[in-house]
């Protein structure tokens, strides 16, 4: 029987992301909570390395061609993730549907380590991760859905606990950093996000005013502004983040390691430690 209160997941953004992106924030976040640590079970997601070989390829054979090469390189690598995700989602193997089965695999992992679905999960995504999740959720809501995991994986052969648990039935809070959902979705007319996944779910959405790829989501809609809870922040990691970062589109950087992201994060997970 697992000794574990909570399961806690993070998810990561755009552009070239190492695999150990959640680095500073396990560090923090350790301190923060002390002993207490010891009842989270932690998994991160990570999907970049479907998206970054073709990306590096790709800039391979323009840079010989060009100039402003680092720029370039993070123009390429940040838009390029958000610009063909979508593409062909439909698709068994796209994108899209390989990015939502790196969410799959990893609630699987967790599932399996616990004796029931019950156990409150906590997710912390960022970026074009609160895009990636948000799009996971909403599929698993709908009688047939028509792209990714929630398409094409073999749900017949989940047990009925299961299959709740990877639906993020109980998951009880979702905190999401630098959130960029708006970038995706304000050309539709119709904006609504997925429905509310259990009756103690909170969404808590912390943003930097600064930050032009993080955005509030109450005013995208009625919808969102009842489930969301937006919270503006100064993100930073660091003293010299403030005169560096803080006050300008580099925030979007510093949310991993910013002091009001791990306390919130912490008090999330507290909540379900005796």
């Amino acid at each position: 029987m697992s000794n574990k209160s909570v399961a806690l997941l993070t998810i990561h953004g755009m552009g070239d992301t190492p695999k150990n992106y959640h680095k500073l924030f396990l560090e923090r976040i350790k301190k923060q909570m002390g002993e207490k640590w010891k009842r989270v079970e932690f998994e991160s997601i990570y999907y970049q390395d479907i998206l970054q070989f073709n990306q590096s390829e790709i800039f391979r054979k323009m840079k010989v061609l060009t100039r402003w090469d680092g720029l370039r390189e993070f123009v390429l690598y940040n838009l390029s993730d958000a610009a063909t995700m979508d593409f062909r989602r439909w698709e068994k193997n796209s994108l899209y549907h390989q990015s939502q089965k790196r969410i799959w695999d990893t609630l699987k992992l967790i599932y399996k380590r616990y004796d029931e679905q019950k156990t409150p999960v906590v997710i912390l995504a960022y970026s074009l991760g609160c895009h990636v999740l948000s799009n996971y959720i909403w599929d698993s809501q709908q009688k047939e859905a028509s792209s990714g995991v929630w398409k094409h994986e073999n749900i017949k052969k989940l047990d009925k606990n299961e299959k709740k648990f990877l639906q993020l039935k109980s998951m009880r809070k979702l905190i999401t950093i630098g959130c960029n959902i708006p970038v995706f979705v304000s050309g539709y007319k119709d904006i609504k996000p997925f429905k509310k996944l259990n009756k103690n779910f909170q969404w808590i959405n912390l943003y930097d005013k600064d930050d032009i790829l993080g955005w509030p989501l109450k005013p995208l809609s009625e919808e969102y502004k009842d489930l969301v809870q937006d919270i503006d922040i100064n993100a930073n990691e660091k003293a010299t983040d403030i005169l560096l970062k803080s006050w300008n589109p580099l925030s979007h950087e510093s949310y991993f390691g910013d002091r009001q992201v791990i306390k919130t994060v912490a008090n999330a997970l507290n909540e379900f430690i005796q």
